[in-house]
């Protein structure tokens, strides 16, 4: 990894733990959240002790999107819990890919946080798994970070897909680290 990679995971991880997460309104459950500028939040779904918001720029749709962050939330904080919730994400990922995705993954060092994940895969399809009716759906990366709190467990997610550019290629790509920086700077 370089210096600079890191870096931007660091400063990642610092911005995420100031994530606000208890100031919800009366009567409402979810977590405070702002999302970036010119995202609309979706849908919300909140079941049993798991609640999950998506996010899409405007203009963009559940079918047709480039961009979307998820927001999770659990009330059990254990670390099984966490394990769980980010090897099930990874998984269901990695099934997107025909051959082994780039995939990196646990993150602790310097952040202050009791535990957080900081994981990241990114894939392009090939031969027969080529979607041609919507060519962005062949080329995937997403990036996720975990916290692990006092009153639960909050994910982030955030998937980034393109009909033209590799995902493979965006994967080291300084721009893209620093997108997802600023996707976790416009949550605070």
């Amino acid at each position: 990894m370089t210096v600079r990679y890191i870096g931007v995971i660091f400063m990642t991880a610092l911005l995420l733990a100031r994530l606000p997460v208890s100031n919800a309104k009366a009567g409402d459950s979810r977590s405070h959240f702002v999302p970036p500028n010119g995202w609309n939040e979706i849908s919300h779904s909140n079941k049993d002790d798991r609640q999950e918001t998506l996010y899409l720029p405007e203009g963009q749709t559940p079918g047709n999107w480039s961009q979307m962050i998820t927001l999770i939330k659990l009330k059990d904080n254990s670390e099984e819990a966490m394990h769980s919730l980010v090897d099930q994400t990874m998984r269901q990922a990695m099934l997107l890919c025909k051959e082994p995705p780039l995939t990196r993954g646990r993150f602790r060092n310097g952040t202050g946080l009791e535990d957080g994940y900081i994981a990241e895969t990114a894939c392009d399809k090939t031969g027969a798994d080529i979607n041609d009716k919507n060519p962005a759906l062949n080329r995937e990366l997403l990036r996720i970070f975990v916290d692990q709190r006092k009153d639960g467990i909050i994910m982030l997610k955030y998937n980034w897909r393109h009909a033209r550019i590799s995902a493979r290629k965006r994967f080291d790509d300084p721009a893209q680290l620093n997108s997802f920086s600023n996707v976790i700077e416009d949550l605070r």
